[in-house]
């Protein structure tokens, strides 16, 4: 999975993009290979097995999940953790090693009931800083978890001036107000077309409100049929296409 399909997921989720980006800076640096059958590399080395091997074993019930290694895109680790996703990839007949399956565990699951500080966090921050220091602290809690959470607060900065077109403010003793860049993505998205760039325009519109009944990633009837609200909505030219000139910059946070 890439970085920008993931960030585009989490927004479509519910987070804010100050929330996605602190999201997405924890799992990059809990799997920076952002691999859903990603084996903790000191058990890879232990126990003399791939990430594709484990998987495998796991899966056909030759090997106890419940074993205190880190795995998937969350790298989750807790015994407790790892059978309650184990019992989710099953109950939807997915491998463990199914990224969607871990997403929507920790996502829809975990991080509302279970911590639920750290999801409001997510879902209402402006602040990237934040978000990917307290998702350190609260949903992570790795070894020197103090450090991590101040260098993945960091990280979670960079990855939001990235993604989201926006330079997040910081204290610099007076700091100029936040400086929106070019927008991306600059190439026009219309219906029949698919890619990251078009799961950011979907995430966008539901943020708003706008109801999406495509698959995440393509550019669909449903989409088509939005984005013609938004344009609609905004007294812009009318024609289902988010071209360079008006709807891109209407989709923007």
């Amino acid at each position: 999975m890439t970085e920008i399909e993931l960030y585009g997921i989490f927004l479509s989720k519910g987070m804010t993009p100050a929330g996605a980006a602190g999201a997405l800076a924890n799992c990059r640096a809990e799997d920076p290979t952002l691999k859903g059958n990603n084996l903790q590399d000191s058990y890879n080395a232990a126990w003399h097995i791939s990430d594709e091997e484990y998987t495998r074993q796991v899966d056909l019930g030759l090997r106890n999940f419940i074993d205190s290694a880190g795995y998937g895109l969350f790298q989750h680790t807790s015994n407790d953790r790892k059978r309650e996703l184990m019992t989710h990839c099953r109950k939807h007949g997915k491998s463990v090693s199914d990224e969607q399956c871990q997403i929507d565990f920790a996502i829809d699951e975990e991080m509302p009931n279970r911590y639920a500080h750290c999801w409001k966090v997510l879902t209402t921050t402006d602040d990237p800083y934040q978000a990917g220091y307290v998702m350190c602290k609260e949903f992570e809690v790795p070894a020197n978890t103090e450090y991590q959470a101040q260098l993945r607060g960091n990280n979670a900065r960079k990855l939001y001036e990235k993604y989201s077109g926006t330079t997040p403010a910081v204290d610099n003793g007076g700091a100029e107000p936040a400086q929106k860049s070019e927008y991306w993505p600059p190439r026009m998205i219309c219906k029949g077309m698919d890619g990251p760039d078009v799961l950011l325009a979907q995430a966008s519109l539901l943020c708003q409100g706008y109801t999406i009944g495509d698959t995440l990633g393509i550019f669909g009837t449903s989409t088509e049929e939005a984005v013609k609200k938004l344009q609609k909505s905004h007294s812009v030219s009318v024609d289902g296409v988010i071209g360079h000139g008006e709807t891109w910059p209407l989709l923007r946070w």
